[in-house]
């Protein structure tokens, strides 16, 4: 194929050199040319051929895995991630109308309802970053597949969607990675502090960008979202930050009493917060972590582990040293660290 390319371009050279109607082109350059451009096409064709029929083949082994397959696994196959079969189907035409990216949007959502596990990777993303950024406000008002607009959404934003990237920051939480990226946070401001202060969940970089502003409304709305919703990465950045000691501390302590009992992972992180708080109750909740069977906790383990063995005097096997000590063990506020009674 690069060799016909090739030729094709000599052929095009010498053709390209008749300047004038003086200069003709060689008879013989000119059919070199015509019969380079005949293999071509039939080289094309054929290539097109094969393509199709990979698709049909690849189709059948699809057909065939579903027929040979019961009704239950295939469900849950199928519920796992994208239906690529289904997705490779749906188009968007070229320069598309309103309406033409509205059908894209309810056939891509239709094939998505089953769909159970998603990642910016999915099919989805790309194409819905297909759609043309005029659009943009079409895809935020679209009340299907938020999971997937959230993560294409931030790359479709341009300088002209300001004010409605901004309206819709506190709907869309990851809106906040083009806030960031066009620096528009004095702008919004308003909906970031709302933000922190009503929702349950936001993205890492929401409550970052308040932090680094330093600003004494942001910090107190950042300990409101801490008393609801902490880890123990988003802990160690705010106890080296200009937040309030004693408050955060309180809100810690308040987010320990309201996750201590709920999901594991949840209590596990909110745990590792309150235990650097001298919380007793906290760390017997992080050694029963550490000590579950279940591979599920094990990420769970590597971040309990750094963090308990710098705030406890053990001598060999941690578990087995707490276990024999945890009713001798004091707290010291100023090295944050346990210690045993003497």
């Amino acid at each position: 194929m690069k060799k016909l390319i090739f030729m094709a371009f000599i052929a095009c050279s010498l053709s390209a050199q008749a300047q004038s109607p003086f200069e003709q082109v060689n008879p013989r350059d000119m059919q070199i040319l015509k019969d380079l451009v005949i293999r071509m096409d039939k080289k094309i064709d054929l290539m097109r051929k094969e393509i199709k029929d990979l698709k049909e083949k690849l189709d059948e082994q699809e057909d065939s895995t579903d027929a040979d397959t019961n009704s239950f696994s295939t469900m849950s196959r199928r519920s796992n991630g994208p239906n690529l079969k289904a997705l490779n189907k749906i188009d968007l035409p070229e320069d598309p109308s309103k309406e033409d990216v509205l059908k894209y949007l309810r056939k891509m959502s239709a094939v998505t309802e089953n769909q159970n596990s998603y990642a910016p990777s999915d099919l989805q993303v790309m194409m819905l970053k297909e759609i043309p950024s005029k659009y943009l406000e079409t895809v935020l008002q679209f009340s299907g597949m938020q999971i997937h607009i959230g993560y294409a959404i931030p790359s479709m934003v341009r300088e002209e969607h300001k004010k409605l990237a901004i309206e819709n920051l506190v709907r869309n939480n990851n809106l906040v990675k083009a806030i960031i990226r066009y620096n528009w946070v004095d702008d919004a401001w308003k909906q970031l502090l709302n933000g922190l202060e009503n929702k349950q969940y936001l993205p890492r970089e929401w409550v970052n960008i308040v932090l680094q502003q330093n600003k004494e409304d942001g910090n107190k709305a950042i300990l409101t979202y801490v008393s609801k919703n902490v880890d123990v990465n988003l802990f160690n950045n705010l106890k080296y930050s200009k937040v309030s000691k004693d408050e955060l501390k309180k809100a810690i302590l308040r987010n320990w009493e309201a996750k201590r009992y709920g999901h594991a992972w949840q209590a596990t992180q909110s745990a590792l917060c309150a235990v650097q708080y001298g919380n007793k109750d906290a760390l017997a909740l992080i050694f029963k972590t550490i000590s579950s069977t279940d591979r599920n906790s094990s990420y769970l383990k590597g971040q309990a582990i750094p963090v308990i063995s710098q705030m406890l005097p053990y001598e060999g096997e941690i578990v087995k040293w707490y276990n024999e000590n945890k009713d001798a063990l004091v707290f010291d506020e100023e090295e944050v660290k346990f210690k045993l009674q003497k």
